[in-house]
C-alpha cells in the first residue's frame, strides 16, 4: 500500500529555488536534482517508516548526491504523508522543523 503524497507550497517553493540553482550551475544539473527528489518521494510514498524519525510522527529523508532532506510527517489514519520541507542540510538543523 502507497500513502498519498500532499506538497507543502514551502516545499514546492524550495525544490523549485533548488532545481534553478543547480540548473544554472550545470545545464542538466537541476533534472537530476529533480529526478532523485521525485525517486526519496516515490519511496517515502512505498515506506513512510523506513525513514529515521526526527520527532514524533516528523521523518525525514536523506536525498544520495544532493545535500537535501525531505522533512515529513506521516498521519497514519488517513494513510497520507505531508511533506512540509525540501531542506538544504547546510541550514541550521533548528529550523527543520519551522512550518
Amino acid at each position: 500500500m502507497n500513502y498519498e503524497i500532499i506538497i507543502d507550497e514551502l516545499a514546492i517553493q524550495e525544490a523549485q529555488d533548488a532545481y534553478d540553482f543547480y540548473e544554472n550551475k550545470q545545464e542538466g544539473l537541476g533534472e537530476k536534482f529533480k529526478v532523485e527528489l521525485s525517486n526519496s518521494i516515490d519511496s517515502i510514498s512505498e515506506n513512510p517508516k523506513y525513514n529515521r524519525r526526527i520527532k514524533n510522527n516528523i521523518r525525514q529523508c536523506l536525498l544520495n548526491k544532493f545535500p537535501f532532506v525531505v522533512i515529513f510527517e506521516i498521519m497514519e489514519e488517513k494513510d497520507i504523508v505531508i511533506v512540509y520541507s525540501i531542506f538544504h542540510t547546510s541550514r541550521n538543523p533548528k529550523h527543520k522543523l519551522d512550518k
